[in-house]
């Protein structure tokens, strides 16, 4: 009968794509220079002396099989996930009220946070398409933006609007670690206030 494995996962028991999955593992009654750790699925496993970091390419699942010499001990099963959908942020809000000292200070770039997520990995904002909604006044013409940062002819705009202005950023597009193509987060909207 194999020795029992004991195989913990640092953070949580599924694996991300896109970030280091740091995973501790132990044979009871071998030394670690006795037994190998092996990836099978897409992916790889790479460190020694029972720390080890997994790196995953695929959603689905894998299995951290464990040899001896050629004899397989364990073979564990573990979920694979993209990161999360984070969620866009200006300002340091979601969709609510905003002067324009908070905006000015916020540098008009947009993020996009990753909320309850142990693993460090930032999402970036790729594009957005901006819209002015003056108070009393007519809709300026949305503004595509490239990146997370406000074009200076968009903030200049904002800056001269009144208040009770709206802005409106839809189509908000951003890339996690692992991701291939550019996720569309949706929107936010903000009502411009009195400082």
């Amino acid at each position: 009968m194999p020795p029992p494995t004991a195989i913990q996962l640092d953070k949580m028991n599924i694996f991300y794509i896109g970030v280091d999955n740091p995973v501790h593992i132990a044979v009871n009654g071998l030394r670690n220079d006795e037994w190998t750790p092996k990836l099978k699925g897409e992916g790889k496993i790479i460190g020694e002396n029972g720390n080890y970091n997994v790196l995953v390419t695929r959603p689905g699942s894998v299995f951290i099989e464990i040899y001896k010499n050629d004899q397989l001990l364990s073979s564990t099963e573990y979920r694979v996930k993209r990161v999360p959908d984070p969620v866009p942020m200006l300002a340091g809000r979601k969709s609510s009220t905003v002067s324009k000292k908070e905006l000015l200070k916020s540098g008009f770039v947009l993020h996009a946070l990753l909320e309850n997520f142990e693993f460090d990995a930032q999402c970036q904002v790729v594009e957005s398409q901006v819209t002015l909604v003056p108070h009393r006044g007519e809709p300026s013409y949305p503004e595509r933006s490239q990146g997370a940062v406000f074009s200076e002819k968009k903030v200049a705009e904002i800056l001269a609007l009144p208040d009770s202005s709206m802005i409106f950023i839809d189509d908000i597009k951003v890339k996690c670690p692992g991701d291939a193509a550019a996720r569309n987060m949706g929107g936010l909207a903000f009502r411009i206030v009195d400082e």
